[in-house]
């Protein structure tokens, strides 16, 4: 660094503690940055690892966290909060890690005692992302206790009705329901993407909340180009 005249000692030396500081400061945005997309990873891995589990194509984390993203932003969250949402949807189905593997791939009907066992898995996840103070993971266990509540009152694991059931919860039930229809599973073949829109805007007010729902409309073309795309997004 030059200057037209010389500096004073005191000078210099409030320059040297400058440089400093605004190297520590760079330092700190660089690890804030690895911690990011390290985190970013780990959930992908995880949320991948789960559908593995389960016979599912490995994507359905990453699609119903595109899609409810793309509902929060419609819904006015802030940009924040919109991306939280994503990442944390990835994990609405963490608690599926506690379900017996040969439930989660049987594939016929399952027996009653198989669907109570099942329906544990959402108050399984919400247990299990707790025990962790990171507002995401606490996004997440909201997620994961409430993406299977239905509007009209008869889901699970509280039967919880309208909003009473958390905002973040009402979202991913729809981007869940969504994929789930579109994608390939071990009991159902995959329906045409347009017909799984259809099905979610027929359950408008019964099983999903009607001011949600209304958004998937407008967001069709978004939603169509998710599917069309390979690169994950987290």
């Amino acid at each position: 660094m030059e200057f037209p005249e010389p500096i004073s000692a005191e000078a210099r030396e409030l320059l040297e503690i400058l440089s400093r500081n605004i190297a520590i400061t760079y330092d700190g945005l660089l690890l804030h940055e690895a911690i990011g997309s390290a985190q970013r990873d780990t959930i992908g891995i995880l949320g991948g690892a789960i559908e593995t589990r389960s016979l599912r194509p490995s994507r359905h984390w990453q699609h119903v966290g595109d899609i409810a993203a793309l509902l929060a932003q419609r819904c006015g969250l802030g940009e924040r909060k919109v991306e939280m949402t994503r990442m944390a949807a990835a994990l609405h189905d963490i608690g599926k890690a506690c379900i017996d593997e040969h439930i989660l791939t049987k594939p016929g009907p399952l027996t009653a005692e198989e669907w109570e066992s099942v329906k544990t898995h959402a108050q399984a996840g919400h247990d299990l992302l707790s025990r962790s103070p990171c507002d995401m993971h606490a996004l997440a266990a909201t997620i994961a206790r409430d993406h299977h509540e239905r509007w009209d009152g008869t889901g699970y694991p509280r039967g919880l009705a309208g909003e009473n059931i958390s905002q973040v919860g009402r979202i991913v039930a729809i981007a869940d329901v969504l994929d789930s229809l579109a994608s390939d599973s071990c009991y159902r073949k995959a329906k045409p993407l347009d017909e799984a829109i259809a099905y979610v805007q027929s359950q408008s007010g019964a099983q999903f909340d009607p001011a949600i729902t209304v958004h998937i409309a407008p967001l069709r073309d978004a939603i169509h180009a998710i599917y069309a795309c390979n690169t994950p997004h987290l």
